[in-house]
């Protein structure tokens, strides 16, 4: 049972950060701060959830799309909200982008690690 309900809750808890912008109080800089750490708890999340390399590419890719969308939402928060101007538009954007870096190459660590595993899973003979 366990194996069977930790997928969803990993697709739900890959949604979960979007959320974030219920609590939007302004500024983004509360969800700077925490951000890195979400990334790194979903991204050991995944991959404990994901049990076929095609969900390890499923979680990876709702994360990269959550956290562009978490970011041009606050983004959008602040220009709305404060004042729009030139430097909020360069720190949202700056965000958006080192977070879809961040995001992908957590991915990509994800499918390597689990190809490794894989195959370290079909030679028994080897540690």
């Amino acid at each position: 049972m366990k194996n069977k309900i930790a997928f969803p809750l990993a697709l739900a808890a890959n949604a979960a950060p979007l959320c974030l912008c219920l609590f939007y109080r302004r500024g983004a800089m509360f969800l700077y701060a925490i951000f890195a750490v979400i990334h790194i708890l979903l991204f050991l999340l995944n991959r404990a959830a994901a049990k076929t390399k095609l969900q390890v590419i499923l979680l990876g890719l709702i994360h990269i799309v959550v956290t562009i969308c978490t970011h041009q939402q606050f983004g959008w928060l602040y220009l709305h909200e404060l004042c729009d101007d030139v430097e909020g538009r360069a720190i949202f954007m700056l965000g958006t982008w080192v977070g879809a870096i961040w995001t992908t190459v957590l991915l990509v660590v994800s499918v390597l690690t689990f190809n490794l595993k894989q195959k370290a899973a079909k030679q028994p003979g080897k540690a």
